[in-house]
């Protein structure tokens, strides 16, 4: 057998020292690693802190800036020294590095600007003037300190009209790397850093360690222990076997942590869900409801729109988001509005206005609120603004107090006259039999036109409440027609009007309550036969066309202009003619008519011109029926 022949220790120590100088390059690499890590930490967290700076620069800046706003302009001349002392204060505290206080013809009430920044803001007059809107401007850079100063600026107003300008800036210092939270984070970051490379290098170890065994039974003692140097130095075997059982206890906790920051973070994955479905589900709803929602941030720009009032704006909601408000409506009363709601938002007040914007419409009438919103540190966050049309409200409303107006004077007008001659004949001052005889005739006329109009007042408030039920039943139309004809022939005659019949051969048979339906047609031809002067002429007709039933009732008479069509079905509307006004009527009849026949399913149309008669059409549909046997 041949003798085993092992490399020359020469060889060995050279091979030795080129791992040495591997093993130092990626310790090197290791440690560039690590700083530069640190360093992209540091300068996130400083972009970080920055932001957050800033916003809440931009926070406070409004609110003072909206505080002082609101105080009249008489208020800055009266306590200029106390205000100014104030401000003194406030620059110590928050950092307030100036603040102009002027009218609307420019003439400066409050001048106050700190010694560092004086100079700043010199070289910056004339770019930034005052603005009405409250925006926030460029920052000013104060010298070479690192500072900025951001400015704020809001109109003053008095009795609506814009009285004065106020124009602060808050100063931000520059960001200070070396603080105690930025020393401890940067620490542990140092730590955890340390610790994964320390296990990279326990993983080096465990995989050199089969080497160990390797060298053990193939190289002789001697060799071995030159050999175990070379290793020692390479690898660190010999100096880091110590510290591999502390890190086995710290790799233990470690994995502990890890699982549990892995558990927290499906919680708040969860969490994030449930908190994006529920944003889902406010959005949807906001959706749904039937009048506009607009929601501004603290610079007046829209965050939010609904799709009411994105339909009615005949607008997409990526035109409108991030819009300023007043690039959305131009009405200046709209728009004064919210910039006064905004400088009252700390009073956590909610306010409307009622006008017309030609943005949705040109004829309606909305109900404008705004209220302030707040976040999670009770500071304000914008405005939740809505737009409600109340047109039907106002109409009704304008009705309303129509229809009291009119009851009011066709009860006043017979009751006066039933209380002037009951009065006069119980006072015996009238002795004429034949005229107490027309007293007394005149009250009884007066008490049955109180009684009709009474009785029309309660047919109509059945109608409107929806109390009037129809008793329908088959009607033979013979019949109704002749009812019809029959409850106007008398009246006609004693003005000499004829009433010329058009009837079918055969009568149909339909489905309807007699009685109302009679009701509604008597209506109409009293008011032909009320309405038509002596000698005159109505044409009263039935006829069957398709699955309808129709009445006509034309007349020589008055006939009535446009606007009188218009109104006829209104509640006691009555016509300005003259002729018309000189007959009695409560202004409720066709009211009621049309009424009837709308329960029946029918409809009534009118044609009329002035002085040339009026024709009504009732149109009344067939129901099938079924007798039983």
């Amino acid at each position: 057998m041949g003798q085993v022949k092992y490399p020359r220790q020469g060889m060995i120590q050279v091979k030795g020292n080129i791992e040495v100088l591997k093993t130092k390059a990626i310790n090197f690499f290791l440690i560039l690693l690590i700083f530069s890590g640190l360093f992209i930490m540091i300068n996130f967290q400083l972009r970080t802190e920055e932001k957050e700076r800033i916003q809440e620069i931009y926070a406070k800046g409004n609110h003072l800036v909206s505080l002082i706003a609101l105080q009249p302009l008489s208020t800055f001349e009266k306590e200029h020294d106390f205000f100014v002392r104030t401000l003194m204060e406030y620059s110590t505290k928050e950092g307030l590095a100036y603040c102009h206080i002027v009218d609307r013809s420019g003439v400066t009430l409050v001048s106050f600007t700190l010694p560092q920044a004086d100079m700043a803001v010199r070289n910056q007059q004339g770019s930034n003037p005052v603005k009405a809107a409250g925006l926030v401007f460029s920052p000013i850079e104060v010298g070479d300190s690192g500072a900025r100063i951001y400015e704020f600026s809001k109109p003053i107003f008095e009795n609506g009209e814009r009285a004065g300008s106020v124009k602060i800036g808050l100063m931000l210092e520059p960001l200070s790397i070396f603080t105690k939270e930025r020393i401890s984070l940067l620490g542990m970051l140092f730590f955890f850093i340390t610790a994964a490379v320390i296990i990279f290098q326990y993983g080096i170890l465990q995989a050199v360690k089969p080497l160990r065994g390797t060298v053990s039974r193939l190289v002789p003692q001697s060799a071995q222990r030159n050999t175990k140097k070379d290793l020692t130095r390479v690898f660190g075997i010999g100096s880091i076997d110590g510290m591999i059982k502390d890190f086995q206890v710290a790799l233990v906790r470690l994995k502990k942590q890890l699982n549990k920051i892995e558990g927290n973070n499906k919680g708040l994955a969860s969490q994030v869900g449930v908190v994006k479905y529920e944003k889902r589900q406010i959005v949807d709803i906001l959706n749904t409801i039937n009048y506009g929602i607009m929601i501004i941030d603290i610079q007046g720009c829209v965050v939010h729109i609904n799709d009411y009032l994105l339909m009615h704006l005949g607008k997409t909601r990526r035109d409108m988001i991030d819009r300023p408000f007043e690039d959305v409506f131009s009405n200046s009363d709209l728009v004064r509005f919210i910039s006064q709601q905004e400088n009252m938002e700390q009073l956590r007040t909610q306010n409307h206005v009622e006008l017309s914007l030609s943005e949705l419409s040109e004829t309606d009438v909305f109900s404008i609120t705004s209220m302030a919103l707040t976040g999670a540190d009770d500071q304000s966050s914008g405005s939740l603004i809505t737009f409600n049309n109340i047109t039907t409200q106002k109409n009704a409303e304008k009705s309303t107090v129509a229809f009291v107006a009119h009851l009011s004077h066709e009860l006043m007008t017979p009751l006066t006259t039933i209380q002037s001659y009951s009065e006069m004949l119980m006072e015996g001052e009238i002795e004429d039999l034949e005229t107490q005889k027309e007293f007394f005739n005149t009250i009884n006329k007066e008490t049955k036109r109180l009684t009709r109009l009474i009785k029309d007042l309660l047919s109509l408030s059945r109608i409107e409440m929806g109390s009037l039920t129809l008793n329908k039943d088959i009607v033979k139309s013979d019949s109704l027609f002749t009812d019809c004809l029959v409850s106007v022939e008398g009246s006609a005659k004693k003005k000499g009007i004829a009433i010329e019949r058009h009837a079918p051969d055969n009568f149909p048979v339909f489905m309807g309550d007699k009685e109302l339906l009679k009701g509604a047609i008597i209506n109409i031809l009293g008011n032909a036969v009320k309405y038509t002067p002596q000698k005159g002429v109505i044409d009263f007709g039935m006829r069957k066309e398709g699955g309808n039933i129709i009445f006509d009732i034309s007349d020589t008479g008055y006939g009535m202009s446009q606007e009188d069509l218009d109104h006829i079905f209104d509640k006691f509307y009555r016509s300005s003619n003259p002729k018309v006004q000189d007959n009695q009527g409560t202004g409720l009849g066709l009211c009621i008519a049309s009424e009837i026949i709308n329960l029946h399913g029918g409809r009534i149309d009118v044609k009329s011109e002035l002085g040339k008669g009026t024709y009504f059409i009732i149109s009344i549909p067939m129901e099938e029926y079924y007798i039983d046997d």
